[in-house]
């Protein structure tokens, strides 16, 4: 059974995110044993999806599946690579639609995911994610959003400009000239924020 398909090619996009909470001590053994299993299915499902995205000379810039109000829904966030930036990430609607059918009849093939499930393929778009240091590095200078997954001076939202990337650290300037070392390691999520300037 192919998955349902979805072509998105947009630099804006809403990112939601899933939390699961145990409420009782029973639960936790249970929930810890469904993560496990979780995590070595995304794991699969991210080898299965690497080479059919890397045909089509694109790389993944974030790959999510989760369970949302229209059933569970794998979606992956695509930039052409080598030439994706700040303007373009050089992904267009037939390149979307290209990889949402090679990688529909691929995770077919591998029987990894049961029962039904949307795929979504889109462009990264101008507020795309942030995950390894290389892409801090590569976009510094950009103004980036950060949120740790422990407070830092008593928060956890930074926004601001990346200056630096040293020893694993991220440094920001925020408003005001003051500074901000973020260790990448306390990154729970990072995108980059639009600047659109108005002629």
């Amino acid at each position: 059974m192919y998955p349902r398909l979805r072509v998105i090619s947009s630099p804006y996009r809403l990112r939601g995110a899933m939390m699961l909470i145990s409420m009782r001590e029973g639960f936790r053994l249970e929930v810890s044993k469904r993560h496990t299993l979780m995590s070595r299915l995304f794991e699969e499902i991210e080898k299965t999806t690497l080479p059919v995205v890397e045909s089509h000379d694109c790389s993944i810039v974030d790959l999510v599946f989760r369970r949302e109000a229209v059933g569970r829904v794998l979606r992956l966030y695509l930039e052409k690579a080598g030439t994706g930036s700040l303007k373009d990430s050089g992904v267009t609607v037939d390149t979307c639609a290209a990889v949402s059918r090679d990688l529909a009849i691929a995770l077919d093939a591998s029987e990894l995911i049961e029962g039904p499930y949307t795929l979504e393929v889109s462009s990264a778009g101008l507020d795309r994610p942030l995950k390894k240091l290389e892409d801090f590095e590569r976009f510094r200078g950009s103004k980036v959003r950060i949120k740790t997954s422990a407070p830092i001076d008593k928060r956890r939202t930074f926004t601001g400009q990346i200056v630096s990337v040293e020893q694993g650290v991220v440094h920001l300037e925020m408003k005001g000239s003051s500074r901000m070392e973020i260790p990448h390691g306390k990154i729970k999520k990072a995108n980059l924020v639009p600047e659109i300037k108005w002629n």
